[in-house]
């Protein structure tokens, strides 16, 4: 059999963050918008998504988003929200309060194993398994924040990252329209 590990260029926990970071990508070039990333990333996010023009009143419409991925996601939960915990405190204050562009978190949760990560036909690629957006604009910053310290986030299940939910991000005129 194949081993993975040792096959692989990229650790283990790089190699599940630039899945994530692809999924989201994927999502946003669905959606027909510009997706580009941060580097290096010194603001708290790693892309920024925009419509690459106008719609009606609304002008060249932007958001940022901070991708994390999530392998050890408890598959019995029966809650409305997932409970994350991967966050610094540095990192939620990035996200957090009223911003000039709007900033969303995004947990993307993938499978355990990275062979797991896709499977392809004639027909299509699909993607393991599901992301997930949250916004914390209504939230105080953290006093002086740690970088090693962790703030617990609740990630609710029904904000599903969709294209059509993108868009929505970017501005409810865009997929009023579609």
């Amino acid at each position: 059999m194949w081993d993975l590990e040792a096959a692989m260029s990229l650790d283990r926990q790089t190699h599940q963050g630039e899945y994530g970071e692809a999924f989201v990508h994927v999502l946003a070039k669905a959606a027909g918008l510009q997706c580009d990333k941060r580097s290096p990333d010194r603001s708290g996010v790693d892309f920024a998504v925009g419509y690459p023009g106008e719609h009606g009143t609304v002008r060249y419409p932007q958001i940022e988003i901070q991708v994390k991925s999530w392998s050890r996601w408890p598959r019995d939960d029966d809650h409305e929200w997932w409970d994350y915990d991967g966050l610094s405190e540095t990192q939620f204050n990035a996200l957090a309060g009223l911003l000039q562009v709007p900033r969303y978190l995004v947990l993307v949760l993938v499978p355990d194993d990275p062979w797991e990560f896709t499977d392809a036909d004639h027909f299509a690629l699909h993607l393991a398994h599901a992301a997930y957006w949250v916004s914390f604009v209504d939230e105080p910053l953290i006093a002086s924040p740690s970088k090693t310290k962790r703030r617990q986030v609740r990630v609710p299940k029904n904000n599903l990252l969709t294209v059509r939910s993108l868009l929505t991000l970017l501005s409810p005129a865009l997929v009023e329209a579609s």
